[in-house]
């Protein structure tokens, strides 16, 4: 038995096989989540490349495994985040049962877990770009049938998709010839340009950003929700590797100052631009992108401390964003919502409103919240970098702040809300769970930093500034 035949081969064929009874919806999601359950409890339990006993009979539990000419490769360093992607895929499933979602949604998702794992576990890691175009291309049909409107957001989506995916591999070939001959800079600076002009399409960078806030705006904000955390978290896992990788890319300046001005100006950006969202969906999109720029800063400043906290950003984000995507699917269904519509929410939906502020402000660093003490260091960060990029990051938190602070004067004005759902008792209790989990980030901050730090482990070359 191999760990890529565990964690990826078995979910994506039991994917497969789910579409074709994807009428017996229940029965399937509740076989997804018991799944998803087994495989993180089998990470979080059983050390890969140990030897398995039962009775007589032993079992070597290997780390590798030959496909199609490529390895996939997953080391014990590995199984802290197959234990999260599990346990938050268990969670969206959980989602499906207490809100209506397409059929083929719970099978497609966890074939796109699979292929996230692929992402991770490919060698060398560059075809971990063709994994996530598969997740990309996975997930159109789904997109097409669940839009709203004329469906130019989902084409856009598929465009820069497959766009970044060309410079990405472009990149990663000119990165070969890089290694044998690191002395020549002219293609030093040939390959990094290339290759981060592909992660600008892949993390709606400006001026390539409004595809995000298009595509939220015209699917079914449960499927969307899922697909983007996806997404961002593999997007920026493949970064790190080929940063963590390539020794003559870490050492080469000007890629970490750019990501540094990048960085800051996103954050800045992103987080105005949702300031005057009249959209839910829209606002998350442009919050998504504000977080994009707080990695990117992250990642410019290049230590280990920075790297821990957007690790920390990154799970904290994908924690957030089930809570939202869920809160939104209870109040609008397939519809978008308005800020007009939502003037009194809070007390005809306190449990939807309260999970909505939890998860955004979670995001945004208000105090109390899990995201608050991460923020006022990446400020400190900041400013040890530059006055202006300290400035700029600080106007940023407050502005994601000050949207949060918006949302919630506006449920609790007087007014009858134009949202008709109901909100049921399983839906309040799966919310209350999702609060209860974003809340246990800030009181048991000790588990949640080792959790982190053996996720770092991953990033060797991290671990030594």
């Amino acid at each position: 038995m191999s760990a890529p035949t565990l964690w990826f081969l078995f979910p994506f064929l039991f994917g497969s096989l789910s579409m074709l009874f994807s009428e017996k919806r229940n029965l399937i999601t509740i076989l997804s989540i018991i799944l998803c359950l087994f495989l993180a409890v089998i990470a979080l339990t059983i050390p890969i490349n140990s030897m398995i006993v039962f009775g007589n009979n032993s079992l070597i539990f290997s780390s590798s495994k030959e496909i199609l000419g490529r390895s996939l490769t997953l080391e014990r360093s590995a199984q802290p985040v197959l234990v999260f992607l599990f346990l938050f895929t268990a969670i969206w499933f959980f989602g499906t049962l207490v809100v209506q979602v397409h059929r083929f949604f719970v099978p497609i998702a966890i074939m796109d877990v699979a292929l996230i794992v692929g992402v991770i576990s490919v060698k060398p890691f560059i075809y971990g770009a063709f994994f996530v175009e598969f997740v990309v291309l996975l997930t159109m049909p789904l997109f097409w049938v669940q839009r709203t409107k004329s469906g130019d957001g989902i084409l856009r989506f598929l465009f820069f998709q497959t766009f970044g995916l060309v410079f990405i591999a472009l990149g990663g070939w000119l990165s070969a010839s890089v290694d044998i001959n690191p002395s020549d800079e002219f293609l030093v600076t040939r390959a990094a340009v290339i290759f981060f002009l592909g992660f600008i399409f892949w993390l709606a960078i400006f001026p390539f950003h409004d595809w995000i806030a298009v595509v939220m705006d015209e699917t079914c904000p449960y499927i969307s929700g899922f697909i983007m955390s996806l997404l961002q978290f593999s997007t920026l896992f493949i970064l790190l590797n080929f940063l963590n990788t390539y020794a003559w890319m870490r050492s080469f300046t000007p890629i970490f100052s750019g990501l540094k001005i990048i960085g800051t100006v996103m954050l800045l950006l992103g987080s105005v631009w949702a300031f005057f969202q009249k959209t839910l969906q829209r606002l998350e999109a442009y919050s998504i992108v504000a977080e994009n720029g707080f990695s990117l800063l992250l990642l410019g400043i290049k230590t280990e401390n920075s790297v821990h906290l957007l690790l920390s950003f990154l799970i904290i984000r994908v924690i957030a964003a089930a809570a939202w995507s869920l809160s939104v699917k209870i109040l609008s269904g397939n519809n978008n919502v308005t800020i007009q519509q939502l003037p009194g929410l809070l007390i005809k939906k306190p449990v939807v409103s309260i999970t909505l502020l939890a998860s955004f402000f979670s995001v945004a660093g208000l105090p109390l919240f899990a995201g608050f003490p991460l923020k006022i260091v990446m400020i400190s960060l900041g400013f040890s970098q530059s006055v202006l990029i300290g400035v700029m990051t600080a106007f940023g938190c407050w502005f994601l702040i000050l949207t949060g602070l918006k949302m919630m004067i506006s449920f609790l004005s007087p007014g009858d809300s134009e949202i008709f759902s109901r909100e049921t008792i399983t839906q309040n209790i799966l919310l209350i769970v999702l609060i209860l989990i974003m809340l246990s980030l800030t009181f048991f901050p000790l588990l949640f930093n080792q959790f982190i730090s053996n996720l770092q482990t991953q990033f060797p070359a991290f671990m030594v500034y």
